[in-house]
């Protein structure tokens, strides 16, 4: 009978503590319910945020989207075509309207120029920036000479793709294509300036985007049985290559071409790769040994039967080394002077020679007892200017 007075003074107990305590029970019970309607607030405030930026965020537009929508956003890789003719009895210019016609008829820009009237020491590198594509139908005359209207032409571009004193990228960039007019049956001059024309554009820099074609007006050995569908095959092959340029098709041309296509083999990065490193002997040779192995390759090395003078004080007049820089610098810059005005001559590439960028010292018995020598050094290469320096190592402790 104890038992069930025992369990109910228990629960007693316990109820007589939860109401005493109902303060503390009340308030834990208040605080949960207001966080869960935090919570609750919350999250109905983010899903609001997240609907409203739906409805105002602008869609995101690619370059290609971008470029669909408004034409002027549009890449230019081909311009347009110049038609270049050299003509003496007509037919180059009649060829040079068919091929304009038919240019034209593939969407881009065509004009037609008579190669006597146009001026390529003002006119021809500015053909690189305008992205336009050269193409030259020539014939060869008398002798193997060109036409009357294109002897200008030829004459200056062969004399500046021979000119020394210009740079051999002079147009660089320039993207051109030649067809030339010709009979093989004078075989010792069959088609000898449009060759010659392909060949003086390449060692300036140009690039071709066709191999050169030579027409045959000798209908016996005419690839194609007359000129005139030498020149048909050929028109095709260039329309097709400049539709595959105009969509941004960026493989030169190795002057090995079939059916309008290139058999170059693409290279990619392994020629990048080749660039940075080369394999001599099994060995990769990189950076300055590779430096040193084009010296040794492509400089004409001089070696004097004599011996020269040796000294082993210093017994003359001494200059001071700040006069020696500045008074070579201006030698220097007296000579780069002389090139001004002279054709073939790039303003920007005359503004880059007057100022000296290397410095080739060659030393051998007392000069490299100059006193000053380490001072000059760094004059020069404070002044941004390399120095190469040829000594027979007499003296090394005067160079540190």
């Amino acid at each position: 009978m104890d038992t069930p007075a025992d369990t109910w003074d228990n629960l007693h107990a316990h109820l007589t503590f939860l109401w005493l305590n109902r303060f503390y029970l009340y308030s834990c019970a208040a605080f949960g319910i207001s966080l869960w309607f935090c919570f609750q607030f919350l999250n109905k405030a983010k899903e609001q945020n997240k609907n409203r930026l739906a409805e105002f965020r602008i869609p995101k537009i690619t370059a290609a989207e971008k470029e669909q929508q408004d034409p002027s956003l549009q890449k230019v890789h081909v311009a347009g075509v110049k038609v270049f003719y050299g003509s003496q009895t007509g037919t180059a210019k009649r060829f040079a309207l068919v091929l304009t016609e038919a240019v034209a008829s593939i969407n881009l820009p065509a004009e037609i120029i008579n190669m006597e009237d146009y001026d390529p020491d003002d006119s021809l590198i500015d053909e690189i920036s305008s992205q336009n594509i050269c193409v030259f139908l020539v014939a060869t005359y008398t002798d193997g000479k060109p036409t009357a209207n294109a002897a200008w032409f030829c004459k200056w571009l062969e004399e500046t793709a021979n000119d020394f004193r210009v740079g051999k990228a002079y147009l660089k960039g320039l993207r051109y294509a030649v067809f030339g007019l010709g009979n093989s049956v004078y075989a010792d001059h069959f088609n000898t300036v449009s060759r010659n024309l392909d060949k003086w554009l390449w060692m300036l820099g140009a690039r071709r985007i066709l191999s050169c074609a030579l027409g045959d007006s000798n209908v016996v050995k005419s690839q194609h049985g007359s000129i005139e569908a030498d020149f048909e095959a050929w028109k095709a092959k260039l329309l097709t290559r400049l539709q595959a340029l105009a969509k941004g098709d960026q493989k030169a041309c190795s002057g090995r071409c079939k059916k309008g296509q290139c058999r170059s083999k693409s290279k990619g990065s392994q020629e990048a790769k080749e660039q940075e490193t080369s394999k001599h002997g099994g060995k990769e040779v990189s950076g300055e040994d590779w430096c040193v192995a084009l010296f040794l390759n492509y400089t004409v090395l001089f070696f004097r039967h004599h011996t020269n003078p040796v000294g082993t004080e210093w017994r003359w007049k001494m200059d001071r080394p700040e006069m020696i820089l500045q008074e070579a610098i201006e030698n220097h810059q007296n000579l780069i002077k002389q090139f001004k005005g002279v054709p073939g001559v790039r303003d920007d590439r005359f503004r880059e020679g007057m100022e000296a960028k290397h410095c080739a010292l060659s030393l051998v018995g007392e000069p490299i007892m100059y006193p000053q020598i380490n001072q000059f050094l760094k004059l020069l290469h404070h002044r941004n200017i390399s120095s190469f320096l040829v000594t027979n190592a007499q003296f090394p402790e005067e160079i540190r």
